[in-house]
């Protein structure tokens, strides 16, 4: 049976990437989870069959992306791992990509390279939101303004 859904997964040890992410693909048909180190990804991802797709942040507490995306490749081969990170000068990202992951995503997040570097391993289908555009607007207002305040 063909699920009308995509399960992403999104493991990040800071909370307001995950809400940034989420708010970027708001007009998708996806069903969020978020982990917020490596070992509640594995957990995740063995309780869970049906995750489409991880975003995984590299530098975090603990067990590191790349580490727990080894993990999770030893039971889970066919899952797609998009790495993202804001340390991109630190690491040889053709190797870690052939190696471990299907892609890779440089924060700051860009919408567009966000929405194209998924869009390469899963189908992403707009939803039939009856929200108007006006209240879409003053969300991602507020949003954006809640992101901006605790930056300082």
């Amino acid at each position: 049976m063909r699920k009308d859904y995509q399960k992403i997964l999104v493991v990040d040890d800071d909370n307001y990437n995950y809400i940034l992410i989420k708010e970027i693909l708001n007009k998708y048909k996806i069903e969020f989870s978020y982990a917020s180190c490596g070992s509640e990804a594995i957990e995740f991802c063995i309780k869970d069959k049906q995750i489409d797709l991880i975003l995984m942040d590299i530098k975090m507490k603990g067990m590191n992306g790349f580490e727990t995306a080894l993990h999770i490749k030893g039971f889970r081969k066919d899952i797609p791992i998009l790495f993202q990170t804001a340390f991109a000068k630190e690491f040889n990202k053709d190797e870690l990509m052939k190696s471990i992951g299907n892609g890779y995503i440089e924060k700051p997040i860009k919408r567009d390279v966000l929405i194209n570097e998924i869009s390469k391993h899963i189908v992403l289908v707009i939803t039939n939101n009856t929200e108007t555009n006006q209240d879409a607007n003053q969300k991602g207002k507020s949003f954006f303004s809640l992101v901006i305040a605790n930056l300082f």
